[in-house]
């Protein structure tokens, strides 16, 4: 009788194993996930480009080098801590899940090689890498959107005076008109693929001031909120939403503006690009104005995020 418990034990403990076997193979990634990013950039030497992935928690993935349009892009290197050899590349892990990790790579934007000139007014865009991993495996991974200028538009028709950030949920940027102008409006790149995860504020001195002019024109997200100023220790500035209603807006010599960017604690999303502020000076001459987010944006994830993201890219495995 003994005996035939023991046996019935064993078939237990040998089920138990299998079962959980089978459940950690369902939610091995056949290959690393790379995340969304939208982000623009210029021509610069030592300019570096940072990509999100999804990999295994028991084996996570190292890239040995990134290929876009035979050019060739490799990771900087990402030294042990002191007491460790350096100048080692190791996969940085961001965030750890159950079964998963979120890692990112640093790449480097090799100036001479990409085919856009510093100063030119070129763009190089791409919406695909190809990815080679220490193992050998190689993957075409979709990554959003980059694009890369030859140069960064900077007028002189407005003067930077003041730009800050209290953590990577917030930046204020402040800028003087140099000359009488009027700013016919303000263009952000990929809006549709951002969404609400980036909200903005404007103030001009002297003009848009009253809780009215809030009232009417702000569409404020829904992260938005007391919670949301209380965690990232902000207040509630003036200011009006983002709208074409606003616009066109005159500015005499050295009036200022004020520029708040909000960004979306739960964003799924990497994002670093410019707004760009467009219009004419009095003298009939237009302009354009860029002006960086600043947002150190890293995706925020939660398991069941990273649950959805797999089942979107595998079509409902790892369930």
């Amino acid at each position: 009788m003994k005996e035939r418990y023991l046996w019935i034990g064993l078939f237990i403990v040998l089920c138990s194993m299998v079962g959980n076997e089978l459940y950690f193979q369902s939610k091995k990634l056949t290959e690393p996930i790379f995340l969304q990013h939208y982000y623009e950039t210029f021509v610069y030497e030592g300019n570096q480009l940072q990509f999100f992935y999804l990999s295994d928690k028991a084996e996570p993935a190292e890239v040995s080098y990134v290929t876009v349009n035979d050019v060739k892009m490799n990771p900087i290197e990402v030294p042990f801590p002191s007491f460790w050899s350096k100048d080692v590349y190791r996969p940085d892990i961001k965030e750890e899940f159950t079964h998963h990790t979120l890692q990112s790579v640093t790449l480097q934007l090799p100036t001479d090689s990409i085919p856009v000139n510093e100063g030119s007014d070129d763009i190089w865009t791409f919406n695909n890498m190809e990815v080679t991993f220490t193992n050998g495996k190689t993957i075409e991974a979709n990554i959003g959107e980059v694009r890369v200028y030859g140069k960064l538009q900077a007028d002189d028709a407005l003067k930077n005076t003041y730009d800050s950030s209290s953590n990577r949920n917030f930046y204020e940027w402040y800028a003087v008109a140099t000359e009488p102008l009027t700013i016919d409006g303000i263009s952000i790149p990929f809006s549709e693929q951002v969404g609400t995860d980036l909200y903005l504020k404007l103030f001009f001195e002297p003009k848009i001031t009253t809780q009215v002019d809030i009232d009417t024109y702000s569409k404020i997200p829904d992260w938005y909120n007391e919670k949301f100023l209380s965690d990232m220790l902000l207040d509630d500035l003036e200011g009006v939403s983002l709208n074409d209603e606003l616009f066109p807006i005159h500015l005499s010599e050295s009036d200022y503006m004020k520029l708040y960017m909000y960004f979306s604690p739960e964003s799924k999303l990497a994002f670093d690009f410019n707004i760009t502020i467009y219009g004419t000076t009095d003298d009939g001459e237009p302009f354009e104005y860029a002006v960086p987010i600043n947002s150190s944006n890293r995706p925020s994830l939660t398991e069941e995020d990273v649950n959805k993201i797999i089942e979107k890219q595998t079509g409902g495995l790892n369930q």
